[in-house]
């Protein structure tokens, strides 16, 4: 069967700060819309942690499991969401498939509250075939043609269908980190209670 399924969670630089690390040249190498300043995605050498935190319980290697736990910590350093973006990751794909890949977490369903920013597609190590890849002039722009226009300002897929084709065609152009996974990536607001919760982050379309 095939579903998506949370599996973990991760503190983001604010996606309301610019990330200079995203120059004119490194976006014209990775992404299919350079135009866009700032990508977002599952994979942290693209979107960076906020911090650094040591392996636990509650932090596989490369995410999150318990969010009660990481909100807690988010509080203890006096983090708001100028320097910080709570994030949700999900992945589609085939049930024990996926749950054999990824570990298990708290909470384990995706919340109605969380807004989705879009899809991406990454290993199971979270390196993002869409933004840390890179593409030869060539492959920019026949990919370019067919995926940019499916991309949203934050260089995501919105559609699934286009991110699972996607996801089809980088096992065979990015082989060896294949198999990818199409992720869900979802904006969980920083304040539980007592506010309203801030609006989705901003486009990233560079002027």
């Amino acid at each position: 069967m095939t579903d998506t399924i949370l599996y973990g969670f991760d503190a983001r630089k604010s996606a309301y700060v610019a990330d200079p690390q995203w120059s004119e040249l490194r976006r014209a190498q990775y992404l299919l819309r350079p135009e866009i300043s700032r990508p977002f995605s599952v994979d942290p050498h693209v979107w960076g942690r906020a911090f650094i935190t040591e392996p636990s319980k509650a932090f596989a290697p490369d995410y999150w499991t318990d969010l009660a736990a990481l909100r807690d910590l988010c509080t203890a350093k006096h983090l708001g969401e100028d320097s910080v973006t709570l994030v949700a990751l999900a992945v589609r794909g085939n049930t024990d498939q996926v749950r054999a890949l990824f570990m298990p977490c708290t909470p384990s369903k995706i919340d109605l509250v969380w807004q989705s920013l879009g899809w991406d597609v990454a290993d199971s190590g979270l390196i993002s075939a869409l933004s840390n890849c890179g593409y030869s002039p060539e492959a920019a722009e026949t990919l370019g043609r067919v995926f940019g226009s499916k991309l949203n300002e934050h260089g995501l897929f919105n559609d699934l269908a286009a991110a699972e084709l996607f996801c089809a065609l980088s096992d065979e152009r990015v082989a060896e980190h294949a198999p990818f996974f199409v992720h869900q990536i979802l904006f969980i607001p920083l304040v539980v209670s007592g506010q309203a919760p801030p609006s989705c982050p901003p486009p990233n379309v560079a002027t």
